[in-house]
């Protein structure tokens, strides 16, 4: 881990170091913070679905939120407890620009941006297997193994508009995707895993996994989030954005919070292997 030095004010993070760039959003508060070379998050994927699987790498420590993966585009709140985080989007239509097995994942969660080893996530990938578009829901509660939703009884189409969520209650955790277009709900409960997740971050992110297909741009809408039992928008009570980038390759970039803090648009500018 490398500890980057850090001035914080509320809702303003300064960071130097050699390695990365800080560029502030416009009419947001929220720096975007360009991690070169970080992978802290798992790149294991979906292998009940045929895709490959790999182990986590290293990643990056940074303060205050301390963990901003390369391979993450979005927001990442911190500063309190987090209980329920969920949005709304709509199933991209993507191509795939390449022979490789590119995949560009779509998620709510909660934890993950703090370095602890928890992630609690739900949400839709795009993939090429052989150049061919597919697209399905899945769920991890990192570090166990992802899983994916069986096609059969729970198809996805570009189009669809999909909603997500994440809570827990005590000790048990509720990960639930619907896709609205073709009626369909999914719903999990799952007890709290070991390490006990911190609940300090909540997270609206597009993942590149092995390289990101070209699926233009993910709206994120009607975004919230519950900290200390409060519930409210992305910026609650302080909020950091992340793009996909290494050096001057920028693969997948989130655009400014709207006026009410509950959507965010995240453009796909290359195919970053």
């Amino acid at each position: 881990m490398v500890k980057c030095p850090a001035r914080t004010t509320p809702r303003t993070v300064a960071i130097v170091f050699s390695l990365t760039s800080i560029v502030l959003l416009i009419a947001t508060t929220a720096p975007i913070i360009r991690n070169v070379a970080s992978v802290a998050h798992v790149e294991k994927v979906l292998a009940s679905n045929g895709l490959e699987s790999r182990p986590p790498a290293t990643g990056r420590e940074m303060t205050p939120v301390a963990y901003h993966p390369s391979i993450w585009s979005g927001y990442i709140d911190y500063g309190e407890k987090y209980s329920a985080v969920s949005a709304h989007w709509t199933a991209p239509n993507f191509s795939c620009n390449s022979s490789a097995n590119r995949q560009a994942i779509q998620w709510v969660g909660i934890d993950g941006g703090n370095g602890d080893g928890t992630v609690e996530q739900i949400g839709t990938v795009l993939y090429c297997p052989n150049n061919k578009p597919s697209l399905y829901g899945w769920y991890e509660m990192w570090p166990t193994d992802p899983r994916a939703l069986p096609s059969s009884g729970y198809p996805i189409s570009p189009g669809d508009s999909i909603s997500a969520s994440v809570s827990v209650v005590g000790v048990e955790w509720t990960l639930k995707i619907s896709d609205i277009t073709q009626s369909w709900n999914f719903s999990t409960n799952i007890a709290s895993p070991h390490p006990v997740p911190a609940q300090t971050t909540a997270e609206w992110i597009v993942e590149r996994s092995v390289g990101v297909p070209n699926f233009r741009h993910v709206t994120f809408s009607q975004a919230t989030v519950i900290a200390n039992g409060h519930r409210g928008p992305i910026t609650e009570p302080s909020t950091v954005a992340t793009e996909i980038a290494s050096g001057s390759i920028v693969a997948v970039k989130p655009g400014p919070l709207s006026a009410s803090g509950t959507s965010f648009v995240d453009i796909w500018r290359s195919d970053w292997p």
